[in-house]
């Protein structure tokens, strides 16, 4: 009796330590751990209940299980991938899941997946970015710059999520792209409809291209002002 009463403790005390872990402290502790798509889906269900850690806990388990994949990135863009035959094995969520390696199309899909999975309204988003090589855009030609990435919808208030760039392998650097203030993610991220910019004023393209680029890095080392 003595020894199940301790295996009881121990399962209950094992629960509540897990529910009261963080999304991103159960990522890490499940990294490179073998799952089933669905497998992680149920363990997320049944040890996370806050929906805004249910999300990180996917966000970064992404970040540190999902690699970019540059060789699928090279044959788009040199027009060799034909999306009807080759759609479902490189860009699903599934395939994505097991293969490990993905471009930000697939990045947000199965990000997306996740979130259909734990009942967190979820949209992938299409868009153009601009970093150091691209100060502007030019819709006409600036295929190579197009992205994808997520919006989430927890307590009422929808999020900005970018699973691709959050990919850094750095926690502590991959914080900056989950839940992006919209102020900051404009500075970047170019969405093609504009609803999603999340601002009072969306920005049209114009504005976009004359309004300053800034490293994210400037913020991430603690900077709250624009420069």
């Amino acid at each position: 009796m003595k020894k199940t009463y301790i295996i009881i403790f121990f399962i209950i005390f094992n629960f509540s330590f897990s529910q009261s872990k963080s999304g991103k402290a159960l990522a890490e502790k499940l990294s490179g751990k073998k799952f089933t798509i669905e497998g992680i889906v149920n363990y997320a269900n049944a040890n996370i209940t806050d929906e805004y850690e249910k999300a990180k806990f996917f966000y970064y388990w992404i970040g540190l299980n999902i690699k970019y994949d540059y060789d699928l990135l090279n044959k788009m863009n040199n027009t060799e991938f034909d999306y009807d035959k080759e759609y479902s094995y490189n860009l699903s969520a599934e395939s994505v899941f097991e293969k490990r390696k993905a471009v930000c199309l697939g990045y947000s899909k199965l990000f997306k997946h996740f979130m259909d999975r734990t009942n967190i309204h979820c949209y992938s988003i299409s868009g153009y970015i601009r970093d150091e090589r691209n100060h502007y855009i030019e819709l006409e030609k600036d295929s190579d710059f197009s992205h994808a990435w997520n919006v989430i919808e927890i307590n009422d208030k929808w999020r900005i999520v970018d699973t691709t760039w959050g990919n850094s392998g750095d926690l502590n650097v991959s914080d900056y792209y989950f839940d992006i203030d919209p102020k900051r993610a404009i500075i970047t991220h170019f969405p093609e409809k504009s609803e999603w910019q999340l601002l009072e004023k969306p920005l049209n393209l114009e504005e976009f291209n004359k309004s300053l680029f800034i490293n994210a890095m400037w913020f991430k080392l603690g900077f709250e002002e624009t420069p």
